[in-house]
């Protein structure tokens, strides 16, 4: 299926060809839930982290390291890759 294809090719270029070891983000996901962050680490210690957005919401306020951050969805995507810093 090319959709799935095209998501692997995403994700091998956000881990840059490492592999992926750990999952960080394991919450159950409800049915009714506004958004979605997904996290991974990789072989070569970095991290990854993809925040997916329910349909009709265009941003997500979050907490990252206890500082407050905006994420406002891009243009025709269904979420987006949150670089670590």
């Amino acid at each position: 299926d090319r959709a799935v294809n095209d998501a692997l090719e995403e994700l091998q270029g956000q881990t840059r060809g490492h592999r992926l070891v750990k999952a960080l983000e394991i919450e159950p996901v409800k049915y009714d839930d506004k958004w979605v962050l997904s996290a991974a680490r990789t072989d070569d210690g970095r991290v990854v982290t993809r925040l997916s957005f329910a349909p009709g919401v265009e941003a997500v306020d979050l907490l990252r390291n206890g500082k407050p951050i905006h994420v406002a969805r891009p243009a025709n995507q269904a979420g987006v890759w949150v670089e670590e810093k």
